[in-house]
This record gives C-alpha cells, sequence and structure tokens, in this order.
C-alpha cells in the first residue's frame, strides 16, 4: 500500500513471493500475487516459487501459485521440475495435482532420471502408482542403462518392484554393464526380492559383461539364502567369469564356507 518493491529480492535474488512459498503461507503468497509479485522470479540456482512450495510439499500454496499461472514444468539447474522434486520427496498429494495441471510426467534430469525412476529409487509406492496410472514410461532409464525397475531391485524396495512387475516392466532389462535387476538384488542380499524376479520370469544366469553371474555375486558377497534361491532355481552352478573363476571358487576365496557347502 505504501510503495513497497515487492519483486526486491535478497543477495541470491530470493524474492518476498518465494520465501513466503517456502514457508507455506498461503495468505501472504497470495496478498503478493494479488499486488502484482512475479510468479516464476527464479532464485540463483533456478529454483521458482513454485519449485519450493512442491519440495517442501506445500498443496495449498503450489495449488494457488498454479491457479496464477505459474510455469507448472520450469526445471532448477538440474533439470529438475517441480513434478520431479515433488517425487522425490513423496509429496504424493502434490504430484497429482502438478499432473492434473499438465505436469509432463517423463520429464528429466540431466542424467535422464524421471519422476518415476527417482520416487522407485526412494521406495514411493504410491506416488510410483499415480505416475504409472498417468503413462509414466516404466522402461525409460537413465544415462547409465539403469531401469525404474532396476534401482528398486538395488534399494530393496520389494512393494515398488512388484508394482512395477505388474504394471509390465520388463524384467531382464541390463544396465550398461549388463547388470540385470537380479543380479543387483542378489548382489545386495535381497532374497523377497530375487524370489519375486524369478517368479515373473527372469533369466537366472544372465551375466554382466565379464560374464559375472547372480550366483556367482551372490557366492562372492557372502549371500548364503540367495544363493540357495538361485540353485534351487536352476541356476548354472559351475558357469564361470571369463577368468574361469567359479561360484565354487570365489566362495573358497572370500572364506564363505557356508556357502561353499551348498
Amino acid at each position: 500500500t505504501n510503495g513497497a518493491a515487492i519483486n526486491q529480492a535478497v543477495d541470491d535474488s530470493c524474492t518476498p513471493l518465494f520465501v513466503a512459498c517456502e514457508e507455506g503461507y498461503t495468505v501472504v503468497a497470495s496478498l503478493l500475487l494479488t499486488n502484482g509479485a512475479a510468479i516464476n522470479q527464479a532464485v540463483d540456482d533456478g529454483r521458482t516459487p513454485l519449485f519450493v512450495a512442491c519440495y517442501r510439499g506445500h498443496t495449498k500454496v503450489a495449488s494457488l501459485l498454479l491457479t496464477n499461472g505459474a510455469a507448472v514444468n520450469q526445471a532448477y539447474g538440474d533439470g529438475a521440475t517441480p513434478l520431479y522434486i515433488a517425487c522425490y520427496r513423496g509429496h504424493t498429494e502434490v504430484a497429482s495435482l502438478l499432473l492434473t495441471n499438465g505436469a509432463a510426467i517423463n520429464q528429466a534430469v540431466d542424467d535422464s532420471c524421471t519422476p518415476l525412476f527417482v520416487a522407485c529409487e526412494e521406495g514411493y509406492t504410491v506416488v510410483a502408482s499415480l505416475l504409472l496410472t498417468n503413462g509414466a514410461a516404466i522402461n525409460q532409464a537413465v544415462d547409465d542403462g539403469r531401469t525404474p525397475l532396476f534401482v528398486a531391485c538395488y534399494q530393496g524396495h520389494t512393494e515398488v518392484a512388484s508394482l512395477l512387475l505388474t504394471n509390465g516392466a520388463e524384467v531382464d532389462q541390463a544396465d550398461t554393464g549388463g547388470r540385470t535387476p537380479l543380479y543387483v538384488a542378489c548382489y545386495r542380499g535381497h532374497t523377497e526380492l530375487a524370489s519375486l524376479l524369478l517368479t515373473n520370469g527372469a533369466a537366472i544366469s544372465q551375466a554382466m559383461d565379464d560374464s559375472c553371474t547372480p550366483l556367482f555375486v551372490a557366492c562372492q558377497e557372502g549371500h548364503t539364502e540367495v544363493a540357495s534361491l538361485l540353485l534351487t532355481n536352476g541356476a548354472a552352478i559351475n558357469q564361470a567369469m571369463d577368468d574361469s573363476c567359479t561360484p565354487l571358487f570365489i566362495a573358497c576365496q572370500e572364506g564363505h564356507a557356508e556357502l561353499a557347502s551348498l
């Protein structure tokens, strides 16, 4: 009312609107917008008022911004969109709001990581389900070839992996080094996940580029339960690596007596 500069920012270009949105002050943000605040003005690193509201999980603030014309896909410096950051933080309601307002569901950050990938990496089953329902690309991989299913298996998120498989995820899609979801599940010792993958048709002896199999890596890492599961399901017990090292050899070399006795 007295002429305060509504968009005047502090040293990192943070405006009054940005900080109001960051703190979740819907009434203050509404006042600023009514008086002409620049809705998409970003701080130095590229974060907008909408981005920071989504990061913090402030659904009402995000809704206010979108209603007033905020750019739904304006990205942060590394390419992260408001939808990406909402999924990374597990904010299902915010993610749903963004999708309703036209958020690009497969828009990725600089390493090709999508909202679905990061939701699966963090173990957010409800968020992942929302994205799949809205058409997210289920097998879209990051630059090194890891898929949403791969990263869910690596992190041990069985519920997320089951969701992905139910929705048609490619069970044997490997990364650039030849590692499959089954391979990384065995490497990490995730028996339940390995069983789930085998039930869904995973190739039990599919090897890495150096011929390292799921059984070999389970024996190397000392995961007796996983190795037993693989053998019960027909894994090739003598399949060797390029250097002729077998699962038995590596179990002995690493001192895994229980494994060697299988």
